[in-house]
């Protein structure tokens, strides 16, 4: 007989690294001979099935099915669902995505209810071990590679043609970190424009992707009136494209975050062998161009030294979906 497995969490939008990873781990294991997969998305309140979607009063039929529950949100609600699940006697795996714990206590109470734990990255099992000692554990990345591709709005493969050197970034949401813009937009377009006005780039566009398009007016006050010269342009994409398809024809991918968890975007750049720069807030594969956190000036140092060919990746990276399938394996 098969499993069942209910996932809790969210599918884009918004999009991010979590709702990327829950969308690709469920399109390509929703057929699985050996399991069958429901998604509760707790955001748009339904429960998505094979290629269809019950409406979240059907939670019941689903939940008393369930063989196993993985969760997959971070705030402290998913204290709730472990409780309701435990009292049925109900298998619960959680996989914590971030590299942060926003209250022990809650945390260590939450983590007494789960049967098993996966983790993003190895940085954060060694600092937070003594809050889960005795549960077991596996460090999985959140990483699974894009198994389709959509093109590219023209307007953007035009402006990508018409460059020989294209950088690209992206983020989630307007979060800030510390009173600072989490994603760093801010850090990329000073060193850009550092680059460009100084003559050690030129003829390089910038892409900005922000799919929820909550950062136009900040951008628009970061540039400013700063003229760009060498021929280099910034260009604000403030709606959802495909940004495994961007990457895929960008020179070089930057993730300038302040924080971060496993980032999906330095992982797929990784995938796809381009050269990737990301701030060394957190722990990152190998491969990874580290600059110095907060600093625009180490930033556009290593974007020059990309763009000179002093730095290139060789790294390759697979993706980790059959680990997670392993587990499931187990209860």
């Amino acid at each position: 007989m098969k499993k069942t497995i209910l996932l809790i969490g969210t599918l884009p939008p918004p999009v991010g690294g979590v709702t990327i990873h829950l969308e690709r781990f469920f399109e390509i294991n929703k057929k699985n001979k050996f399991f069958d997969l429901f998604l509760l998305d707790i955001r748009k309140k339904c429960i998505y099935y094979n290629d269809g979607c019950k409406k979240i009063i059907n939670i019941l039929n689903v939940f008393f099915r369930a063989d196993l529950i993985h969760i997959h949100i971070s705030n402290n609600f998913k204290i709730v669902f472990a409780l309701i699940a435990k009292l049925f006697f109900k298998k619960i795996i959680y996989t914590h995505h971030n590299s942060r714990i926003n209250n022990n206590l809650l945390f260590k109470i939450f983590i007494t209810l789960c049967d098993y734990l996966i983790f993003v990255n190895e940085n954060f099992v060694v600092k937070n071990k003594h809050l889960f000692k005795n549960k077991p554990y596996k460090i999985i990345p959140a990483f699974i590679q894009p198994r389709t591709f959509e093109a590219l709005p023209e307007n953007l493969t035009d402006q990508i043609q018409r460059s020989s050197f294209t950088i690209s970034t992206n983020c989630a949401i307007d979060v800030y970190f510390e009173n600072k813009l989490m994603y760093g937009f801010d850090l990329l377009i000073a060193a850009f424009i550092k680059l460009a006005n100084s003559n050690r780039i030129s003829n390089s566009l910038l892409l900005l992707i922000d799919p929820a398009g909550n950062l136009e007016r900040i951008v628009s006050s970061l540039l400013g009136k700063n003229e760009i010269l060498n021929n280099c342009k910034i260009m604000y994409v403030p709606k959802k494209i495909d940004f495994s398809s961007l990457i895929k024809k960008s020179d070089l991918i930057v993730r300038a975050t302040r924080t971060d968890g496993d980032s999906l975007t330095v992982r797929e750049a990784l995938f796809f062998r381009k050269p990737i720069i990301a701030s060394d807030c957190a722990e990152r594969p190998i491969g990874t161009i580290l600059f110095q956190n907060d600093n625009s000036d180490d930033l556009s140092r290593k974007i020059e030294d990309v763009f000179n060919n002093q730095i290139s990746n060789t790294s390759e990276l697979k993706d980790f979906n059959d680990q997670v399938l392993k587990i499931y394996e187990i209860f």
